[in-house]
């Protein structure tokens, strides 16, 4: 694969939307540029002819009378006009009458830059006939319109730099925005190739109710299934290595907290020549044994009935037993339990597991839950198996 340029989508994205926005308005500032310079050119070429019908009125009387002082005082007024470049006045015959030019402009402004427009002086005689006596020629410089043009795209290019520079800096904040989540969860996602399945989806992504939280919600979920199913084969492993009873119960209690993700868990097995449940395992408490009877409190019940309960307000239930959590200090708010069952069908023990750090437990809770019990009778069992030989 050497050679092949490894290019992110969100650089694709970068790239691509910069470059439409960048033609955008480069379209946009070279039609602005070339609809001003044609304006400028129409303003120029009736102002010559304004100018030139203008002079071939003012000079009738000077050429008829052929008062060449008058006519080349009359011209002087096209100075003033800073696009003016040079003024010819023609008699009848065709001979130069009168001429003015600006010697700065016509050095610098060739004759294919020069907008001419030519017309006739005519004097209207007593009966109104009007009878032509000779010809206006008015020469304006495109010079200025040339140095405004280039001038203009030195200015558009700035405007053009500026406004894409803001543009794609807002361009890329809100790509890296919208594309962070995407990032994260891709290399979240590369390294559950290495079977790393450790890692989180942000809170703030399973919260969003678009696409990207519909993403995020299916990756942790996925997560936690093999971070689950890890688990799970990791006890499985140790039901055929670990030969300590007391150990492995501690084991599959430990996994059973993390993966419902819940504050401790409790494994009450049944005596049944003292016909009593206690606390074979039970987490946070140390040297602290429990003991019920069948029927009392939330695991005597389920002991005794085979159902499992799920709540999530423990005090909410008439058939919570508070004394517990009054000797030890601990405060249950949800409880998940479920009977230990052995492969007769018999009720070996129970199962609980207390605060859901979600606030309540759901049905794949149970699920797991159950599986784990079917892994504790199966130790349960070999247990007694092996101390009965």
């Amino acid at each position: 694969m050497g050679g092949r340029l490894n290019i992110s989508l969100r650089l694709k994205i970068i790239f691509s939307l910069t470059a439409l926005m960048t033609l955008l308005v480069v379209v946009a500032e070279v039609r602005e540029l070339l609809a001003t310079r044609v304006e400028r050119e129409d303003s120029l070429a009736l102002r010559t002819e304004l100018l030139t019908q203008a002079q071939a009125s003012a000079l009738a009387i000077q050429v008829r009378e052929y008062d060449q002082g008058a006519a080349q005082i009359g011209l002087r007024d096209l100075l003033k006009d800073p696009e003016f470049v040079k003024a010819t006045v023609w008699d009848e015959q065709g001979i130069e009458f009168a001429q003015l030019t600006n010697s700065e402009l016509a050095v610098i402004t060739p004759a294919e830059e020069r907008g001419v427009v030519e017309r006739p002086i005519a004097f209207a005689a007593p009966s109104g006939e009007a009878r032509p006596i000779g010809r206006v020629r008015v020469e304006m410089s495109r010079h200025l319109l040339q140095e405004k043009f280039w001038a203009d795209v030195v200015g558009a290019v700035a405007k053009v730099a500026v406004l894409l520079a803001l543009l794609i800096t807002g361009l890329l904040l809100a790509i890296l925005a919208f594309t962070r989540p995407i990032a994260a969860m891709t290399a979240m996602m590369r390294r559950r190739a290495d079977g790393d399945y450790s890692g989180h989806v942000d809170a703030a992504y399973l919260k969003r109710d678009d696409e990207i939280g519909a993403i995020a919600r299916s990756l942790e979920f996925d997560q936690q299934q093999r971070r689950d199913e890890k688990q799970l084969l990791e006890i499985s492993n140790a039901l055929v290595t670990q030969l300590n009873l007391d150990l492995l119960l501690e084991k599959i209690m430990a996994a059973a907290t993390g993966l419902l993700d819940a504050e401790r868990s409790t494994l009450y097995l049944w005596d049944p020549k003292e016909e009593i449940l206690w606390s074979r395992v039970a987490e946070g408490l140390d040297d602290f044994r429990i003991t019920l009877e069948a029927g009392q409190g939330i695991a005597g019940t389920v002991f005794q009935t085979g159902e499992t309960i799920n709540i999530e307000d423990s005090y909410k239930d008439p058939r919570f037993n508070p004394e517990i959590d009054r000797l030890t200090g601990f405060q249950t708010r949800s409880l998940l339990c479920l009977p230990i069952i052995n492969r007769d069908g018999d009720r070996i023990g129970v199962m609980q597991v207390l605060n859901s750090r979600d606030g309540a437990f759901q049905k794949r809770h149970v699920e797991r839950l159950r599986s784990m019990s079917a892994q504790a009778a199966v130790s349960i069992e070999n247990a007694q198996l092996f101390e009965s030989v």
